[in-house]
């Protein structure tokens, strides 16, 4: 299975597993989203864990973020450490919120 053309190794790269364990399933979701393109470097989505990431794996969401490609850093590794940490940061926030929202769920089934 391809994850997407656009990914050089797909089977190296966290993204790239995401996407072959998702499957066209985890197309379908992130397709779904009202997306600006390209992302925003940093930017952070949810989408429902689909395929063997739900079956398998037992995710129910996954955190997607726009990480920097090589090619924008190359020659700043003080940039490419500003911006990575952000992708980090971001990332982390939305799954903190993500988990507030299933308290906050939890709290109304009370």
């Amino acid at each position: 299975m391809e994850a997407g053309s656009f990914m050089r190794y797909p089977m190296q790269a966290i993204d790239g597993r995401v996407h072959i364990e998702g499957g066209a399933d985890m197309r379908f979701e992130i397709s779904k989203l009202d997306l600006q393109t390209p992302v925003p470097l940093s930017t952070a989505i949810v989408t429902p864990a689909t395929g063997r990431l739900a079956s398998i794996h037992g995710f129910d969401r996954i955190v997607h973020s726009a990480v920097p490609l090589l090619s924008h850093v190359r020659n700043d590794p003080d940039r490419a450490f500003v911006i990575l940490k952000a992708c980090y940061v971001t990332a982390f926030d939305t799954a903190e919120k993500e988990k507030d929202k299933d308290k906050d769920k939890e709290k109304d089934k009370d």
